[in-house]
C-alpha cells in the first residue's frame, strides 16, 4: 500500500512503501497524492510521527508566529544547526529552548531530568533548516520523541518497565563496540596476500576504537568535523573519489573549505588526482599553498554502481602526500537491520593519524557533544546484530544466484554486481572465510525505460527506500537519490531507469519467483508498441540521459533540493548491507552504516 510503513505496522519503520515506479516520481515532484499518503519515511528525509507531533506542539506552545520546530539531542547540535541557518541569514531570528521532562524508568541516573533543545526558525528558512536536519543525522530519535509525547500527555509510549540506563543503554553500547572489531578485524590470511610491506597497516581496532553514533550521517558528520579540527593548512580540502553518497558530498561541501570530486573513481580518475597533487607540490604559487587534502573519501563498493576503488595504490599517493583514506564500506561490511537507526567509526590503530583522531574523536564522544545515541535505540541495534554472520551467508548465497541469473537474461542490459564490476579489485579484499560473498546488493538496467518501470511496478517484495534489510527491498534509486539532478549523475553513469534492489533472508525460490515474474512483465512491456512515458518534464518527453564526461570534470555542481511542502524526498539512505567483507587492510578509519 502506498505510504505504508515498512516493515508493516512498525511504528519506528525506517523505510516506506512506494509500490509503482509513477509513486516514486509523484514522490519527488511533491504530487499531493503520494505526499498525502505518506504514513512515514526515512527518518532524515521524512519527519517522523512522533517528532512531528511534539514539533507541532511546541510550534503552538513556545514559538512566535510563523516560527518552524525541529528538536535535537543536545545543546552542542542545537548550536551547530543555528550556526547553519544563519549563514543564509546572519540577521535572521533564529533560537534555540531547552525543554526538560522527567526522566522515567531510569533511577540510576544522577538526574531524574531528560533533557532535549528545541529549535525554532523562521518559516523562510524551513528549507534550510531541513537541510540540516538531512545531511547530519543529529536529529530526535523516533522513540525518544515517543517517550516524550507519553511524558507530555500526548499520547505516545513510555518505557519498557525493566529497562534501565545502565542495564539497557550501556551494556549494548560495550557488546556493540566488542562485536564490531571482532567483525573489522582481518583474517590473518590477508597478511600473506597483502605482502610483508602492509602488514604493520593491518587493520585490528580495540573497542575503544569503536565509536558509535546515532546514525551513519551522524558518523560521518562527526568525523568529518574531527578532521577539520586536527587539520595543519586551514585551506585544506576534501576529496571525493567515486561516485559517493549525495549527503556525505554535501557534508565535505558545506562544511569546510570543500570537496574535490572524481565522479568515477576509475584509472582515469586516479591518475588525475596524482597529477594534480603533484602540480600543486610543485607550485611556489600562493595561491597553491593547500597543497595537501584534509583526507580522501571514498566507498568501497559503492552505492549504485557496486564498484571498488583502488585501495593499494591510493593509499600509495595518501602516504607520499601524507593524508588520511576514510572508506565508507557500508555496502560491503556489516549490518544495521530493519527497524533502529545507527553508524560507527573504527580507527586503525595502525594509521599515523590515530593518535589526534582518537584524542580528538574520545574528547567529543560525551552525552553533551556527540553521544547521544537513545538508549532504547541501542538496545534494538544490539537485538539486530545478533545472528550476522548467519545472515550475511544467506544473503550472499540468495544475491549470487539472482545477479546470474539477471546477468544472463537478454532483457536486461547490465547488472552492477561486484561480481561483475571491478572483481579484480573487489577480490583484493574479500575475505576467505565460508560465508563471505558478493553482498546483496545489486543494481539493474534495462535496454528501454519501459522494460524498467514494468518490471519494478511487478515486482513482488517490499519497494521503498533504503537497503541492508532482512527482507528484499527495491528502489528505483536515480528517481529517489538525484531526481534534481539526472543528467549530472548519468554523466557519471548512474542512469535514470535503474532499479536497485537488496536482497533479504527469504526462501531463495520466492526471490527467484518476484523476479521471474517482474521478468515477464518487462518483456510485455519491451515489445509493446504503445509508448508509455513517465516523466517530470513539464512537456511529457523522456529526459535526455547525458554520456558521462571525462575525469576532468572533478566539480561538484549538484543543485539545491527543492522540497515539497512538510516532507523532504528522500535520497537512499545508507543503512548497512549484510555482507562478510573485509576492505579495511589500507583505510585510516572505517565508517559503518
Amino acid at each position: 500500500m502506498l505510504g505504508a510503513h515498512i516493515p508493516a505496522n512498525d511504528t519506528h519503520a525506517l523505510s516506506v512503501s512506494l509500490p509503482e515506479w509513477i509513486d516514486n516520481v509523484g514522490y519527488v515532484s511533491g504530487e499531493d497524492r503520494v505526499i498525502k499518503a505518506m504514513r512515514t519515511g526515512y527518518p532524515r528525509f521524512f519527519i517522523q510521527p512522533a517528532v512531528k507531533q511534539l514539533c507541532t506542539h511546541f510550534e503552538s506552545t513556545l514559538s512566535d508566529q510563523n516560527e518552524r520546530a525541529l528538536i535535537f539531542p543536545n545543546a552542542h547540535i542545537a548550536r551547530a544547526f543555528c550556526s547553519f541557518v544563519l549563514l543564509e541569514d546572519s540577521h535572521a531570528s533564529v533560537r534555540s529552548v531547552e525543554v526538560c521532562g522527567r526522566r522515567p524508568l531510569l533511577l540510576d541516573r544522577a538526574s531524574d531530568q531528560l533533557a532535549l533543545h528545541v529549535t525554532f526558525v523562521p518559516e523562510r528558512l524551513w528549507l534550510r533548516a531541513k537541510q540540516f536536519w538531512q545531511h547530519t543525522g543529529w536529529g530526535m530519535s523516533n522513540r525518544l520523541a515517543s517517550v516524550f509525547v507519553n511524558s507530555l500527555g500526548l499520547g505516545g509510549s513510555s518505557l519498557t518497565s525493566d529497562m534501565s540506563w545502565n542495564g539497557a543503554g550501556e551494556r549494548p553500547r560495550r557488546l556493540l563496540r566488542e562485536r564490531i572489531a571482532s567483525w573489522v578485524q582481518q583474517d590473518r590470511s590477508l597478511e600473506a596476500a597483502a605482502g610483508r610491506r602492509l602488514k604493520a597497516q593491518l587493520l585490528d581496532p580495540s573497542p575503544g576504537d569503536v565509536f558509535l553514533y546515532q546514525s551513519g550521517m551522524a558518523a560521518i558528520w562527526t568525523l568529518h568535523h574531527a578532521l577539520l579540527a586536527t587539520r595543519e593548512d586551514p585551506a585544506a580540502k576534501s576529496i571525493c573519489f567515486g561516485f559517493g553518497y549525495t549527503d556525505t558530498i554535501k557534508v565535505l561541501t558545506r562544511w569546510g573549505p570543500g570537496c574535490a570530486f572524481f565522479g568515477h573513481g576509475d584509472h582515469n580518475d586516479l591518475e588525475s588526482l596524482k597529477a594534480g597533487l603533484k602540480g600543486n607540490m610543485s607550485s611556489s604559487s600562493p595561491s597553491q599553498s593547500s597543497s595537501i587534502p584534509l583526507a580522501l573519501w571514498c566507498e568501497s563498493p559503492s552505492n549504485p554502481l557496486l564498484r571498488s576503488v583502488d585501495l593499494p595504490e591510493l593509499r600509495k599517493v595518501a602516504d607520499a602526500h601524507r593524508f588520511p583514506i576514510v572508506v565508507d564500506d557500508t555496502i560491503g561490511n556489516f549490518t544495521n537491520v530493519d527497524n533502529v537507526m545507527g553508524g560507527s567509526v573504527v580507527l586503525n590503530p595502525n594509521s599515523i593519524f590515530y593518535p589526534m583522531l582518537k584524542e580528538n574523536l574520545t574528547q567529543c564522544y560525551t552525552p553533551e557533544l556527540y553521544d547521544t545515541w537513545w538508549f532504547e535505540d541501542a538496545v534494538q541495534m544490539e537485538a539486530n546484530s545478533h545472528g550476522f554472520v548467519a545472515r550475511s551467508a544467506t544473503i550472499n548465497v540468495r544475491a549470487e544466484r539472482i545477479a546470474d541469473y539477471l546477468h544472463s537474461h537478454s532483457l536486461v542490459k547490465r547488472v552492477y554486481y561486484p561480481k561483475f564490476e571491478t572483481p579484480e579489485l573487489y577480490a583484493l579484499f574479500r575475505r576467505t572465510s565460508p560465508e563471505a560473498g558478493y553482498g546483496g546488493l545489486m543494481s539493474l538496467t534495462f535496454h528501454t525505460e519501459r522494460a524498467a518501470h514494468a518490471f519494478y511496478d511487478a515486482l513482488g517484495c517490499c519497494k521503498g527506500p533504503s537497503l541492508g534489510t532482512e527482507f528484499t527491498l527495491a528502489c528505483p534509486y536515480t528517481i529517489l537519490g538525484h531526481w534534481k539532478e539526472l543528467e549530472w549523475a548519468a554523466r557519471y553513469g548512474v542512469e535514470e531507469a535503474i532499479v536497485r534492489i537488496s536482497v533479504g533472508c527469504e526462501d531463495e525460490d520466492v526471490i527467484m519467483g518476484w523476479i521471474e515474474t517482474a521478468l515477464r512483465a518487462a518483456e510485455v512491456a519491451a515489445t509493446c508498441l504503445e509508448t508509455v512515458v513517465i516523466s517530470g518534464d513539464s512537456d511529457g518527453s523522456d529526459c535526455e540521459l547525458a554520456s558521462p564526461s571525462s575525469s576532468e570534470d572533478l566539480s561538484v555542481s549538484t543543485p539545491e533540493d527543492e522540497r515539497p511542502e512538510d516532507e523532504l524526498p528522500i535520497p537512499l539512505e545508507k543503512s548497512a548491507e549484510d555482507a562478510v567483507f573485509a576492505v579495511n587492510v589500507l583505510d585510516d578509519i572505517v565508517v559503518h552504516f
